[in-house]
């Protein structure tokens, strides 16, 4: 499989996987679910696609693909 037929394979799995997600929590519990503005799936896209399209778990990759936004202590915190 080419790059360019990768990446729109993640993006349907990452957008299905938050359906799917947000779903089982509204099932499970009325009140439980991702929240309106978006922000929570947002953040759960970009970890998904950090930890996918380079295969692996490396908190300094992510700090870079956020272009500084997140900082290494930030998101390995995040993840325990």
């Amino acid at each position: 499989m080419e790059k360019a037929q990768i990446l729109p394979f993640i993006n349907n799995f990452i957008n299905n996987f938050i359906a799917a997600l947000s779903e089982s929590l509204r099932s499970t519990n009325p009140s439980f679910r991702l929240t309106k503005c978006q922000c929570q799936c947002l953040w759960l896209s970009f970890c998904l696609a950090g930890i996918l399209l380079p295969n692996k778990i490396c908190w300094s990759s992510f700090h870079r693909n956020s272009f500084g936004g997140w900082e290494v202590s930030a998101l390995s915190w995040m993840f325990r």
